[in-house]
């Protein structure tokens, strides 16, 4: 995490860049983002019990089904509705191991 006097430093160069500037500098953050994405992506194996950053699922323990290219099914532990187990497809940016 970044402090404040580093956060003011970088909204100083940001607000004195140019247009090029700025493009590039949205290019490096996407590339960074695309790389975290991807280092939490491998740390994930079908089997793995994880939990969801998100609202609907907070403190829901949930089990790793299957992995996609940009998602991952997550089924809930022990929980089943209508007899059938309860699943959820969320982006595997919003998983935590």
């Amino acid at each position: 995490m970044m402090n404040r006097l580093e956060t003011t430093q970088i909204s100083t160069i940001i607000s004195h860049a140019s247009l090029d500037d700025l493009r590039l500098i949205r290019t490096m953050l996407s590339n960074r983002q695309d790389m975290l994405g991807f280092e939490n992506k491998i740390a994930l194996q079908v089997g793995q019990l994880v939990k969801v950053n998100h609202p609907k699922l907070k403190g829901t323990t949930l089990e790793i089904t299957k992995i996609n290219r940009t998602k991952a099914v997550l089924s809930v532990i022990n929980g089943a509705s209508y007899g059938r187990p309860v699943s959820y497809t969320v982006p595997v940016s919003l998983i935590q191991y």
